[in-house]
């Protein structure tokens, strides 16, 4: 049983939330899910400017076997777009679903990407796609405020969560990313 909930059980009200997740299948699910992926959920912090956050992304990436999906709002950054081809090279199937203010972009990284055979698509149904999202395989999610900018990583203020192992969210967040990619149009610009 994790810490976290060893500690809640001292008080009466979490025991009787407890035994309604038990009596729901919902507490018995998650032990399961876990049991059979034979791996903790983990969830890691990191802060910008200089923290890290491009770096993580940069190594997430790399460790891509299979899949990379990704929502940005910027993307104009040299390492995360370099590796995101790295991971195509090696066969692992990558697909960018930006803003539609990318299309306008100079320095933007989706003609790259695309000459270079990742598929780029364009979320033009909202004022702002402002989804910052990185599906890695089936497993990791990494989140937050983070712009995939040099400036995100230099200058700004900005923040990523890097989630592991916590399959219900992933799922949630996967039919979001789908949502969005159903009314997706062709990225038009460069290449």
């Amino acid at each position: 049983m994790p810490r976290n909930v060893k500690a809640r059980i001292t008080t009466g009200v979490s025991v009787w939330v407890l035994a309604g997740l038990c009596a729901f299948g919902l507490w018995e699910r998650r032990s399961i899910a876990l049991e059979r992926s034979g791996r903790e959920p983990r969830i890691d912090v990191l802060f910008s400017p200089n923290g890290g956050c491009t770096d993580r992304i940069v190594a997430e990436i790399g460790k891509a076997r299979k899949r990379v999906r990704v929502q940005a709002f910027f993307f104009t950054s040299k390492p995360i777009a370099a590796a995101i081809v790295e991971a195509h090279d090696r066969g692992v199937k990558c697909e960018v679903i930006a803003d539609a203010s990318q299309e306008k972009m100079t320095y933007g990284r989706l003609p790259v990407l695309r000459r270079e055979g990742v598929r780029v698509l364009i979320d033009d149904k909202h004022k702002t796609a402002n989804n910052k999202i990185m599906l890695i395989d089936s497993s990791t999610i990494i989140t937050g405020s983070f712009n995939y900018t040099k400036a995100a990583e230099e200058k700004n203020a900005e923040n990523i969560l890097v989630i592991k192992h916590h399959s219900d969210v992933f799922e949630r967040y996967l039919d979001n990313y789908k949502r969005h990619k159903a009314h997706a149009r062709a990225f038009k610009k460069g290449g």
